[in-house]
């Protein structure tokens, strides 16, 4: 089979590809936003999240363009919407809450032994007390962006060469360091892992925005939506910083998971073969003597 660009090492190239032009284009961005804060005084626009987001968003369209060329192949061919099981999205539900409850958990962990600085404690409030500007840009844009790139772009060449525990393994990765702020590697490695294990299992990118979307939601939810006070979940940071969530609570998240976890893997055995085959790969293999797609 005829392997599908990108590899390992092109891969590690395009996430800092990505990283580089973000930062460029985001520092171009604070430059037009800081002369527009100084004509109109407007401070407020500096800590908005689409600041951050379009610059973002242009870095991944620009890069996700270069690479598509170098892929030869349609459109829809490198970002793959095939059909599957809607049934799927009811243990997929079960699976991201519960994800959520985890990491939440780790994050605690993580917070007791290396205390978050205030810099960072301030950037990560601000991407969710900005109200429509931030669930446009954490809840809508992020994971579309993120999921086309390293879902539908990087791991479906990775799965073309490599074996699936590689190119999963390798993927969730790289969406780990792409995310630079250790005190988000912990959720951005597990969900890297379960959204490239979705997309073997459904070769669909739509279930992988979806859970992408639920993940990044629960910190809105918990914020505006929940009520009730959990120690180490829904409380002020100051207040938790050094706490754990209750026992029952670590539980349901352990059931919810291994529930999600254990019909997802019921659902790629049922619908999909073992080996894990790139069509397109043999699309290109087949043409490319002809020049079709070159």
């Amino acid at each position: 089979m005829t392997p599908v660009y990108p590899n390992v090492k092109q891969s590690i190239g395009l996430t800092l590809m990505v990283l580089l032009i973000q930062n460029i284009l985001v520092l171009i961005m604070f430059i037009i936003v800081g002369i527009i804060v100084a004509i109109c005084g407007n401070h407020d626009l500096m800590k908005n999240p689409l600041a951050i987001i379009i610059p973002s968003s242009l870095g991944f369209l620009l890069i996700m363009l270069w690479g598509y060329r170098k892929k030869k192949l349609p459109l829809l061919k490198v970002y793959r919407f095939e059909k599957f099981n809607m049934v799927i999205f009811i243990p997929l539900l079960f699976l991201i809450l519960g994800t959520g409850i985890i990491c939440s958990e780790i994050d605690n962990i993580f917070r007791y032994f290396f205390p978050m600085p205030e810099f960072i404690r301030t950037l990560m409030s601000d991407l969710v007390s900005k109200g429509t500007s931030s669930i446009i840009a954490v809840v809508i844009v992020a994971p579309v962006m993120e999921e086309l790139f390293f879902r539908g772009f990087i791991l479906n060449g990775l799965l073309s060469q490599y074996s699936i525990k590689k190119s999963v393994l390798v993927s969730a990765i790289l969406f780990m360091l792409f995310h630079v702020n250790p005190y988000q590697f912990a959720v951005a490695f597990i969900f890297g892992i379960i959204s490239a294990f979705i997309f073997v299992a459904t070769r669909s990118l739509l279930p992988c925005i979806l859970c992408h979307l639920l993940i990044n939601v629960q910190p809105f939810i918990i914020k505006y939506f929940i009520k009730i006070e959990i120690p180490g979940y829904n409380q002020s940071a100051d207040s938790f910083l050094h706490s754990f969530q209750p026992l029952w609570l670590d539980s349901l998240g352990i059931a919810l998971f291994s529930i999600g976890l254990y019909f997802l893997i019921t659902y790629y055995k049922k619908y999909r073969a073992v080996d894990y085959e790139v069509p397109e790969a043999n699309l290109i293999a087949k043409h490319e003597g002809a020049g079709v797609l070159g």
